[in-house]
């Protein structure tokens, strides 16, 4: 695998033989990098998707999360070629995601309830769907 280089500042972690290492959070973004994968990623590092999104919303883990979101925008495409351009927009995508994330966390999730309630017409009832058949069909 080619090593891209994405710098970014470790998340500060406890020491621990199993945790989130400097060197597994760099091993992390680069296979991110070359997979786009975050469930590829994680395994070659032996950690979960789990504890790796919560690595990513910890204090501290900005620069991981930019590095992160880079990694995403500007991998290569398995499926089909991107062109040059297509990153671009990936990555403002990104940083709008990441605005609209942040102005939720400081002012809540939107006000749903504050939305005007649709209206529906009235169903017609069982019976008056019968009436209707018995006017429509030919007497007997």
């Amino acid at each position: 695998m080619q090593r891209r280089i994405i710098r970014f500042t470790p998340v500060p972690t406890k020491a621990r033989h199993d945790g989130w290492t400097a060197a597994r959070q760099f091993h992390f973004i680069d296979v991110l990098a070359a997979t786009k994968s975050i469930t590829h990623a994680c395994r070659a590092g032996g950690k979960s998707t789990v504890t790796a999104y919560a690595l990513r919303k910890r204090p501290g883990a900005e620069s991981f999360a930019r590095a992160w979101d880079a990694a995403v925008a500007f991998a290569p495409d398995p499926a089909r070629k991107r062109s040059p351009r297509a990153g671009q927009r990936l990555a403002r995508f990104a940083a709008r995601r990441s605005k609209t994330n942040k102005t939720e966390e400081m002012n809540g999730p939107p006000n749903l309830t504050a939305l005007p309630a649709l209206t529906l017409p009235a169903l017609p009832t069982l019976e008056a769907l019968i009436a209707e058949l018995r006017d429509a069909s030919p007497t007997r």
